[in-house]
């Protein structure tokens, strides 16, 4: 054990030397466990809506999407780029591949969900703040589904980037920038 301990601590001085401190390889190594778990948990989403809602989506990034829905919703979410908490949303979308119409808007959000509105036709714009890879609120590039009928409504996505960010994180890489570090938990 202790010689597989010593292997790895050589292994990330290796990686990292003369581009981070001392204290950033001692993050790495401390937290390595930690962050495994975060980005494992990051690898989905998932989200549970009540109220009057009528909605069937597939998709495969958000260009790639067939269904439509409407409905208005509180809805409970673990969402992309950890977003936890509950929100209002409401709208409606279309989506037949690239001809895509949607009009939602996810407000009143306790925890750190984030309030959204999106309004636009035609092929979803990666450029969207919506969309930013570190901070926005959806992710571009998700596989997920949607359904929900009457009170009802579940939506659950997996994230191929976060999918990637977990693997390489056992290699010591950061895709995403991500990970913890002690100056994190000590604010």
């Amino acid at each position: 054990m202790m010689k597989k301990f010593i292997t790895l601590v050589a292994v990330v001085f290796a990686m990292t030397a003369g581009t981070v401190s001392q204290a950033q390889v001692l993050d790495k190594i401390v937290l390595y466990i930690p962050n495994r778990i975060v980005d494992a948990m990051d690898t989905f989403s998932l989200s549970l809506g009540f109220g009057p809602t009528a909605r069937g989506e597939v998709w495969c990034t958000r260009p790639f999407a067939f269904g439509a829905g409407t409905g208005i919703l509180v809805k409970a979410s673990k969402g992309y780029n950890r977003q936890y908490g509950c929100g209002f949303e409401s709208g409606s979308e279309t989506n037949f591949m690239a001809i895509t119409s949607e009009g939602k808007e996810l407000t009143n959000c306790i925890g750190s969900l984030k309030n959204y509105q999106v309004y636009y036709t035609g092929a979803p714009n990666i450029d969207e703040q919506i969309y930013n890879f570190h901070e926005g609120a959806r992710d571009y590039w998700s596989i997920g589904m949607t359904g929900g009928l009457a009170i009802a409504e579940v939506n659950g996505e997996f994230h191929p980037v976060e999918i990637f960010d977990f693997f390489a994180g056992f290699l010591f890489f950061d895709i995403k920038g991500d990970d913890f570090t002690f100056a994190d938990l000590s604010n």
